[in-house]
């Protein structure tokens, strides 16, 4: 364990560089860039307030907001669920895929799952971060304040 860890830590830029390869191979194709891993929880959000809150009628009722409510909660379960599920899909076929990566550079396999899983966690970590704002944007406006967006 000391050994991987002693491990890790000499390969640490290996590890930053794979992580960096990583995100921009997930928004290489998309037109928006790096602005689709901000947007996406944003478009998740708006998604799933229409469809549960105003097509379904889906209430939950905490004493306020009703659909938005709805919606905070299911994203607070959704962001951690797609960085498993996105650290599970990506790392399963990782070694095969970079088999020539592996052939020819020295340095351990298990840096390559751990790229994805530092991959997941910055994902998660932007979701969050539109999450966090959704939330004080939804305290501020159930407070009455007089500078609030609503």
């Amino acid at each position: 364990m000391i050994q991987n860890i002693k491990e890790g830590w000499r390969f640490r830029h290996a590890l930053w560089q794979l992580t960096l390869r990583n995100l921009a191979q997930h928004t290489r194709g998309s037109v928006l860039g790096v602005g689709w891993l901000l947007l996406e929880p944003m478009f998740l959000f708006a998604v799933y307030t229409v469809v549960f809150g105003y097509l379904m009628k889906v209430r939950f009722d905490t004493g306020g907001g009703g659909v938005a409510d709805f919606a905070l909660y299911l994203l607070c379960g959704l962001i951690p669920f797609d960085a498993m599920q996105q650290t599970a899909m990506r790392s399963t076929g990782i070694l095969i895929g970079n088999r020539p990566l592996l052939l020819h550079a020295q340095f351990p396999g298990w840096l390559l799952p751990v790229a994805e899983v530092l991959t997941s966690l910055v994902t998660e970590l932007i979701g969050l971060i539109v999450l966090l704002a959704a939330i004080s944007k939804a305290i501020i406006c159930r407070r009455g304040w007089h500078y609030c967006p609503c």
